[in-house]
């Protein structure tokens, strides 16, 4: 057994009350040239650069078949095109030979060739969506900045195209939980200033192995892993979780869909205990309260199918099992509602702008 305390807004609910900003950049991409030799060059939005073999961007010193200044690529938010300058052998695009200053848009996969010899790319747009948690105000314009710089998409909430979250401390939210997931990288703002670094100088990125934010969470512990396991897609099949209120369920909805599961709130799909004990094709999970005030306000049908619902041993969960679930990837302890915990106590911490509700389970499994 062990016991944990922790605040309840640090595993999931205080994502609720977040302000984080708006979509901030329109594009979502930049693209990279990729030699014979894996060598790359990467191609900044809204910057031109140039080809040849020498005083150019792009240098090209080991085939006699480039021109001193062979040809010039463009890049805007979201297409690149090159333009043969009057090379003396020709700029390819898939082996087709390009018209001298004929400007042509590259493809993403295409091939492109300058010269005759063996200075072949491979042209690949590289996508960057990027959404946030918890970072500081002094952080955000800087990390906007970088976003602007690569061509990313910063984006307030999390969305099924979303290959990065950054955040300052590994805190359990609901983008931190869909990347565990979906296993994409999570990241700190430390991370984006080496991209970029590393970018402009034509170097390899950074590994995100190296940008893992510190884990903030009471809960967590050396032998808790947030590297992807494809079993966390199917977490919750068969599972419906059953919230008491609408914006409780439309806020944990996508969460609990990415894991595999269904949801639905009591005050728009009212089930009875016949329904849940009775029922083969799903388990129900039947939700607390994600405000301790809200309880005042329940129905008494709501409060009697609570009553009876326990009474028959069951047990209503906290939204911080979902958490836990998710990253233990289990529900044998967490989401059980047939597991027995020893005692499950809300406690009100005051003096907080926001309230905050410390959930603590003593001697707990």
């Amino acid at each position: 057994s062990f016991e944990l305390v922790g605040y309840v807004n640090s595993l999931l609910l205080y994502i609720w009350f977040s302000n984080d900003y708006e979509l901030l950049v329109n594009n979502k991409m930049h693209f990279i040239l990729i030699g014979k030799d894996g060598a790359k060059f990467y191609l900044l939005p809204n910057t031109s650069y140039t080809v040849g073999r020498k005083d150019c961007d792009l240098l090209i010193v080991r085939d006699e078949s480039i021109s001193r200044r062979h040809a010039e690529l463009v890049v805007t938010n979201d297409k690149v095109s090159i333009m043969d300058v009057g090379s003396r052998y020709g700029t390819f695009i898939n082996n087709t030979k390009l018209t001298i200053n004929a400007s042509s848009v590259l493809q993403d996969g295409a091939t492109v060739k300058f010269g005759m010899l063996q200075s072949i790319y491979k042209f690949q747009a590289v996508s960057i969506v990027n959404t946030t948690s918890g970072i500081k105000s002094e952080h955000k314009t800087q990390l906007k900045d970088n976003m602007v710089t690569l061509g990313g998409l910063l984006v307030q909430n999390w969305k099924k195209d979303c290959n990065y979250v950054t955040v300052e401390e590994m805190m359990l939210t609901v983008k931190v939980l869909s990347a565990v997931i979906a296993g994409v990288p999570i990241v700190n703002v430390s991370y984006w200033d080496d991209y970029v670094k590393c970018v402009k100088a034509h170097e390899p990125l950074p590994d995100v192995k190296n940008y893992v934010p510190k884990c903030s969470e009471v809960i967590i512990n050396d032998n808790i892993s947030f590297e992807y396991k494809e079993e966390r897609r199917e977490l919750f099949k068969n599972k419906l979780f059953v919230f008491p209120k609408k914006s409780d369920n439309e806020k944990m909805v996508g969460l609990i869909n990415l894991a595999g599961g269904d949801s639905v709130s009591w005050d728009t799909h009212p089930v009875s205990v016949d329904e849940i004990v009775n029922g083969k094709s799903k388990e129900y999970i039947v939700m607390q309260m994600s405000n301790i005030h809200d309880s005042i306000q329940l129905s008494q049908l709501l409060t009697d199918f609570v009553h009876n619902y326990t009474k028959l041993g069951y047990r209503t969960i906290p939204l911080a099992e979902i958490a836990l679930a998710i990253i233990k990837c289990s529900c044998i302890k967490h989401c059980n509602p047939k597991f027995k915990r020893k005692t499950c106590v809300f406690k009100t911490c005051t003096g907080q702008v926001i309230c905050r509700y410390v959930l603590a389970f003593h001697g707990c499994n």
